[in-house]
């Protein structure tokens, strides 16, 4: 092989993980915008549908025991659902989330605690497919099908208001023998909210560049080997 095949080959085996990381990363993701722990919150599901070729139509999430007590599941327009002790199942009636798409499903919760919680979900296609999004693992590691898992924070004060600043109004200390010391005022930290991940439409497009550039390095590879040959 001369280099210049070497040097198409090595190419071609650099881009498979260029198409297919996106693709990969279109996973179930759960999220709850502008939540503050302790307080009623509406959790989104976004289900993407992987497939190039069938559609979802069959969503199913098992709630966190925290939650499942005091949750409401609605159903978007052409999706029934059904609820159980610690299950919510969306179904669909009208042809579910075609190929590349995805479906956005709510739950509303009466308190949401802060903490870590995670909502295996099994995922079905028009085909038959399966997908069971329900592994766990260490935060950082890479997981073939992670179960969705939200984080909410939770400070003791996040229920308190936060007091107002004053911007026209200046205090000057001044230090006196037997007088206390100035007390130091806290301020209370902003409580995080909850972001919404992956798009279905964007990790679409990557996997169609990579899908291209894979394409036309294996046809570069052919010539080369071609003209070697002859």
């Amino acid at each position: 092989m001369n280099p210049r095949t070497r040097l198409l080959a090595v190419m071609l085996l650099a881009l498979f993980p260029l198409a297919l990381a996106p693709y990969a990363g279109a996973h179930i993701t759960v999220s709850a915008p502008g939540a503050v722990a302790g307080r009623p919150a509406t959790i989104e599901v976004r289900v993407p549908t992987e497939s190039g070729t069938a559609s979802t139509v069959t969503v199913r999430i098992q709630l966190p025991a925290e939650l499942a007590g005091g949750a409401t599941a609605t159903a978007p327009a052409g999706w029934r659902v059904e609820r159980s002790d610690v299950t919510v199942t969306w179904i669909a009636t009208a042809g579910g989330a075609p190929a590349h798409q995805a479906a956005v499903f709510t739950v509303a919760v009466d308190r949401l605690p802060a903490g870590t919680f995670h909502f295996p979900a099994v995922q079905t296609y028009s085909d038959g497919t399966v997908a069971s999004w329900t592994e766990r693992g260490a935060p950082g590691l890479e997981l073939e099908h992670p179960a969705p898992t939200l984080t909410v924070g939770g400070p003791a004060d996040a229920g308190q208001p936060t007091p107002a600043a004053n911007p026209t109004t200046t205090v000057t200390a001044t230090a006196s023998a037997g007088s206390p010391a100035a007390s130091p005022t806290a301020t209370p930290a902003a409580s995080p909210t909850a972001a919404q991940t992956d798009e279905a439409s964007s990790g679409t497009l990557w996997w169609v560049v990579g899908a291209v550039a894979i394409l036309v390095a294996a046809i570069g590879v052919a010539v080369a080997i071609r003209r070697r040959r002859n």
